[in-house]
């Protein structure tokens, strides 16, 4: 039975390192064809050029100013860290400042628009697989939606889920738009289709990866 829990933990902790990797490669083509990214990212990109930092040691220090924050704000929310949320909080940003990198090396001239296009939907699609092999690895909640669990958990849950998220989500966006960044199509497919694309793969994972190993 040990050896049991210890080979599911590996596989977690593999779908744990993949899922950041996908997420990474997914924002780093947002970020690269320019035509908008999430939400968080619109934000994390308006300060990343505000203060000439990388995006990568912007996201650290945003990820540990909301990480601090949701401590502080709700003690008991500690229990759903883990070392997916450190390893999501210090990983994807170098991530994408390394493929950022790469690109500028493999294509410095302008891409078309029909090869933007093509690449934004394919990135979409693996940064969604991404996002759910990241959730059902089940290793500790990322910063960003803890940030989320302990404004409901401080408020005595007065507010739902979807109403601090949709709030969340708004303030970055108005953030980061008023501060610079770009707003774009890819935004609007994130924001509205990101949710049913992840549950969509997070239900073949459950069946082909996970199965009946909880």
């Amino acid at each position: 039975m040990q050896i049991f829990k210890i080979k599911f933990f590996y596989l977690r902790f593999i779908m744990l390192i993949t899922g950041c990797l996908l997420i990474g490669y997914g924002i780093s083509v947002f970020k690269f064809v320019n035509w908008g990214v999430d939400s968080y990212g619109t934000m994390v990109i308006a300060l990343s050029d505000i203060f000439k930092a990388s995006y990568g040691n912007t996201l650290l220090i945003c990820n540990t100013i909301l990480f601090a924050l949701s401590v502080l704000m709700c003690r008991p929310c500690i229990k759903m860290i883990g070392i997916g949320t450190l390893i999501n909080m210090s990983m994807i940003g170098y991530v994408i400042d390394f493929l950022d990198f790469l690109y500028l090396q493999l294509f410095p001239l302008q891409l078309s628009i029909y090869i933007k296009f093509i690449w934004s939907v394919s990135a979409f699609f693996i940064f969604s697989i991404g996002v759910a092999l990241y959730i059902k690895a089940n290793l500790g909640i990322a910063p960003y939606e803890l940030m989320n669990m302990s404004i409901i958990k401080h408020f005595n849950e007065k507010f739902s889920f979807h109403q601090v998220r949709v709030f969340q989500d708004l303030l970055m966006l108005a953030g980061g738009f008023a501060l610079g960044s770009v707003i774009g199509i890819n935004t609007v497919i994130l924001s509205l289709f990101t949710g049913v694309v992840v549950h969509f793969f997070g239900k073949i994972c459950e069946k082909h990866i996970i199965k009946d190993r909880w």
